[in-house]
């Protein structure tokens, strides 16, 4: 045989198993992509939440583990253990996230108030007052900024305009300074009594 005859089938064979290779590495995309398309968390109390990477990217600690973990073929297989948050407060942040999984809210905090939309504010208020600071923990230890800044504007709405008794009469908190100790600090502070409401 020929040189000029052989050339041609190594040309076939190589293509043949160009093809081939091309076959393999289609047919594995789709599993890969389907692995990494959501992810599951798992709350203290073993509770499983499935929620997508986008979603979950807007999650500084989510983020971070799912790219360490996502050098690992098997490592999103498991669910990702969210060791401070319970089931209560993980299903709420997981909503969140989930809901403004396509909305670009902010990257920094803008200065003064913040404008929390409607929706957030109305299921922020019907939480009692142990319920969001735990929710206020919880968006915290996760990275959740967004969130956790809507639950702060909340409580500065409640504290608006108030005065220091009047915020210890809300939370229910002991006033711990001696009449000599909270004279000196009105004293002191002065200035804080001449603050604008805004």
């Amino acid at each position: 045989m020929s040189s000029d005859e052989v050339s041609p089938l190594i040309q076939k064979d190589d293509a043949m198993q160009q093809q081939t290779e091309t076959d393999a590495g289609s047919s594995s995309t789709p599993e890969s992509s389907d692995k990494t398309e959501t992810v599951r968390l798992k709350s203290s109390d073993d509770k499983i939440f499935e929620i997508s990477v986008k979603a979950a990217f807007r999650s500084s600690l989510l983020k971070d583990m799912i790219e360490m973990l996502g050098n690992d073929p098997s490592g999103l297989d498991a669910p990702i253990p969210m060791v401070n948050v319970d089931a209560v407060n993980l299903e709420k942040i997981t909503q969140f996230l989930t809901r403004h999984e396509n909305t670009e809210l902010y990257k920094d905090p803008p200065p003064g108030p913040i404008a929390v939309p409607g929706a957030e504010l109305s299921a922020i208020a019907a939480l009692t007052d142990d319920e969001i600071v735990d929710l206020l923990l919880a968006t915290n230890y996760m990275g959740v900024n967004q969130f956790r800044d809507f639950i702060c504007q909340h409580i500065a709405n409640l504290i608006k305009g108030k005065t220091p008794e009047e915020v210890r009469a809300r939370f229910n908190l002991e006033n711990d300074f001696t009449p000599e100790q909270e004279k000196h600090i009105r004293e002191v502070d002065v200035w804080a009594d001449k603050l604008p409401d805004e």
